[in-house]
């Protein structure tokens, strides 16, 4: 499938429909390419389907995958309570992230309890909390960058945020988490570059542990299943100029990335929702709206922004191929 197998895949679904299944060696891979074979599977059998796919590399630590990763382990909030309020769908909604800070609050002080009490004991405590804030981490820095790219090469997008941050902000002021909701659109623009560039192309990879059914399709014990988010966001009978970078297309839209839009999942849906995703969402509106209000930016030596290598790196998150060089003023 080449060195982009989350493109080929794509343009599989495009010859052969949205749910295909190939043969990946001895491994049976189930593909989703498609909003409703998606909520098929991070909706509709998602009890069932909401066990990872361990990759072998690290079965040599399978117990403590199974027991301590927030990524890997089959719903760790039945462990331990303190992690509810983070692995609970409901609370990643836009309303409960406003509605719930006391909440949370709460919970996190709960968690430091927790670790506190558990000083004597086997558990890999790093494991949990490197879980909690790396889901976040990765996808922040490779979302900021395609952001950055794409406004150098659609200065109308950046003139634009540069003029709705102008309007709520001076030069000195400080732009905090409390304030970046009042600016819609930077957060089109977020929204736009999570869709022609999803942090994740694959998701994370789910496992069958039973026989079940998809779309009618018999889907066998074991199989791997894969969500192409990548291919869900650029599909032309979804998203009218499916290719372009629009954020306005968001302005009037009611789609967002909390997992009910199946047409627009960056951050995956249902049970196994990025844990990372309320973290990722407030760090990117501020560091992006940062970096846009106190600096102009330009390319080295005067360079053409429609130049820029737009080339993918494929791996767990999507980076660009050439990493973004650009000069502060």
């Amino acid at each position: 499938m080449g060195k982009n197998p989350h493109i080929s895949l794509a343009q599989f679904a495009k010859m052969y429909g949205p749910l295909i299944s190939v043969k990946l060696g001895t491994q049976l891979v189930v593909v989703a390419s498609s909003p409703a074979s998606a909520a098929e599977i991070l909706k509709t059998q998602d009890r069932l389907l909401s066990v990872r796919y361990v990759p072998k590399v690290a079965t040599y630590e399978l117990s403590v995958i199974d027991q301590h990763s927030i990524v890997f382990s089959s719903d760790l909030s039945n462990h331990w309570k303190f992690l509810r309020a983070f692995c609970r769908t409901h609370l990643f909604s836009p309303k409960a992230v406003e509605s719930q800070t006391a909440l949370r609050e709460k919970k996190v002080w709960e968690m430091i309890d927790f670790l506190g009490s558990r000083k004597g004991e086997t558990v890999k405590i790093s494991e949990i909390l490197f879980g909690i804030n790396g889901c976040g981490s990765d996808t922040t820095t490779s979302t900021i960058e395609w952001a950055m790219t794409e406004l150098l090469r659609n200065k109308g997008a950046m003139h634009r945020l540069q003029a709705e941050l102008t309007s709520k902000f001076r030069e000195n002021d400080i732009i905090t988490e409390s304030n970046i909701s009042e600016l819609p659109y930077l957060a089109a623009i977020v929204k736009e570059t999570l869709r022609i560039h999803s942090p994740t192309p694959f998701l994370i990879p789910r496992h069958a542990p039973e026989t079940c059914k998809i779309m009618n399709y018999t889907i066998p014990k074991n199989s791997k299943l894969f969500v192409n988010a990548y291919a869900i966001g650029r599909d032309s009978n979804i998203w009218e100029d499916a290719l372009s970078f629009r954020p306005e297309r968001f302005l009037d839209s009611k789609v967002d990335f909390w997992g009910q839009d199946f047409e627009f999942i960056p951050f995956g849906a249902g049970r196994r929702i990025c844990p990372g995703l309320g973290f990722a969402k407030q760090e990117i509106h501020l560091i992006l709206a940062s970096l846009i209000h106190y600096f102009e930016w330009s390319l080295p030596n005067a360079e053409d922004p429609m130049q820029l290598d737009m080339e993918e790196k494929f791996g767990v998150t999507l980076q660009k191929e050439k990493p973004l060089l650009i000069v502060p003023m």
